[in-house]
């Protein structure tokens, strides 16, 4: 009798034992995420392609291509009419343009993880060059960026938004009198599945 008793108290022991067991283990797996099995935002999410972007210039629409790469963000051609016409004149515009083949922009940022769904991306150029003809002659503007231009990344739906100022514009380095300064907001644009990252 004493034989069968202490087999199942053996037997119940090793139940509690292998169930106090399975229950750390659970327990143990549940402290080492965060609600999200585990998933925790990156700067790095923000990394990748984003084609077909709407920017918004001055109150015209224009489609640019964007790349944020591990440490910059590029934008293939940016929109320069308006500060080209600031710049040279109304009337000189067509001449001046037909000059500029495109304007790439490039820019480092610091990027900013904002709890759990989104990245901001700080951008770190102050001005943007290029040569534009006019008479005749190769002209160099200069557009200056004011301060606070960033770019943000929602993690939700993948899409990134920019928004940044020129707030001065130089001609041959001298600086155009009335300029208003002229916003560049680019609408949330989708990034591309299955894409390669940017070229750095």
């Amino acid at each position: 009798m004493n034989t069968i008793f202490d087999l199942r108290k053996c037997i119940y022991g090793f139940m509690v034992a292998a169930a106090c067991g399975a229950s750390a283990t659970l327990v143990s797996c549940d402290d080492d995420g965060d609600g999200q099995g585990g998933w925790r935002l990156t700067a790095g999410e923000a990394v990748g392609s984003y084609p077909g972007g709407i920017m918004s210039v001055g109150g015209r629409d224009t489609t640019v291509d964007v790349a944020v790469g591990t440490d910059s963000l590029r934008i293939a051609s940016l929109p320069v009419d308006s500060v080209v016409a600031a710049a040279v004149g109304a009337e000189r515009l067509g001449e001046a343009m037909a000059s500029v083949d495109s304007v790439p922009y490039a820019s480092a940022y610091v990027a900013s993880v904002l709890g759990e769904s989104s990245v901001r991306l700080g951008l770190e150029a102050d001005s943007l060059c290029f040569d534009v003809t006019v008479g005749g002659q190769r002209r160099r503007v200069a557009m200056l960026f004011s301060e606070g231009a960033s770019a943000r990344y929602v993690a939700a739906d993948s899409t990134l938004s920019l928004s940044m100022e020129v707030g001065a514009v130089t001609l041959d380095g001298d600086t155009v009198e009335g300029f208003s300064p002229i916003a560049y907001e680019l609408s949330p644009v989708k990034k591309r599945q299955g894409g390669s990252a940017a070229t750095e």
